[in-house]
């Protein structure tokens, strides 16, 4: 696999962060992850199940899940419903993913990410944050005292513009 750009890397994390899950101690995707990934890329349409099971068989270790070095081989190498094909660095096609991303972190869908939500894509990677980073995160993204949350528009310049997240 080619090197990966340190802003598609930090937008893969992001996504990643959203529909990994902790199973078996590690940060991996499985079949229903997978196939929730690949219907958000395809805008609500489901994937065919063959095509989710063919890429979790070639994309998965031992125990049958994909852990992160493998999604991104995965979304690099794959042509994808929703996705032009192979690595991709298209501005058009980042947003898109991001706003899918942020959509999915939105847990009450308020179209804010509350400060527990944006620690749940923090943590991502199976490291805690304290409440202290995610403010500090908050702030970067200039989310004002008081405010609900993080909106899309600041998450989506927090993604593209620093490497905090």
């Amino acid at each position: 696999m080619q090197s990966l750009s340190p802003a598609l890397e930090q937008q893969l994390q992001l996504i990643w962060g959203c529909f990994s899950r902790p199973i078996d101690g590690v940060q991996s995707i499985a079949l229903p992850e997978l196939t929730l990934f690949l219907t958000a890329l395809n805008r609500g349409a489901p994937p065919p199940s063959l095509l989710c099971s063919q890429l979790l068989n070639r994309y998965s270790g031992t125990n049958g899940t994909i852990v992160y070095p493998s999604f991104a081989r995965l979304v690099c190498n794959e042509t994808l419903p929703g996705l032009v094909g192979g690595s991709r660095e298209s501005a058009e096609a980042v947003t898109e993913d991001l706003a899918r991303a942020f959509s999915t972190a939105d847990l009450d869908g308020d179209a804010f990410l509350a400060p527990s939500e944006i620690a749940r894509l923090m943590e991502s990677d199976g490291n805690p944050v304290s409440y202290a980073e995610v403010e500090a995160v908050m702030e970067e993204a200039g989310v004002s005292k008081g405010a609900k949350g993080m909106t899309l528009e600041q998450f989506l310049e927090l993604c593209v513009n620093t490497q905090v997240l």
